[in-house]
């Protein structure tokens, strides 16, 4: 009898092989892959490709279900990038966002934008975007909206 169990991509050049066909983003767990809701680089457009070493903003949207990983291990693997300026987690809940933010010894500091009047500064890429905007259109700005 032929087994019917699907065959999970062994190497990582298979697994993005794979999640080329799919209609879906995957992350490959374990792996450094990684795939943020939005990012931020600084170089030119090259192709398709499956690596990026040159992120200067990272956006991620927190739900139950990643928002441990998002908070953990993805968010080593940002800060670890000597290019990565801020890493912004938005949440479903509530108009709030958390924004950590590369300071000029390296390090990083933690920062909040909460409220629909609120606004997330972005200099590092000259962008300033107001918290309605961002949440135009969810639950959430409705919800907040009263």
């Amino acid at each position: 009898m032929a087994s019917t169990a699907l065959k999970a991509p062994a190497t990582l050049d298979e697994f993005l092989a794979w999640g080329e066909q799919q209609p879906e983003r995957y992350d490959r767990a374990g792996n450094a892959s990684m795939y943020p809701e939005l990012f931020v680089r600084g170089g030119p457009r090259e192709g398709k490709r499956t690596r990026i070493e040159d992120a200067m903003v990272a956006v991620e949207v927190l739900s139950p279900r990643t928002a441990k990983d998002d908070l953990t291990r993805k968010r080593r693997a940002y800060t670890a990038l000597p290019t990565m300026r801020v890493v912004v987690y938005a949440s479903q809940d509530e108009p709030r966002l958390d924004v950590v933010r590369r300071r000029a010894d390296g390090g990083f500091n933690d920062e909040v934008v909460e409220g629909l009047s609120g606004v997330l500064e972005l200099p590092e890429i000259g962008v300033r975007l107001a918290m309605i905007e961002i949440y135009e259109d969810t639950e959430v700005a409705r919800t907040a909206a009263g």
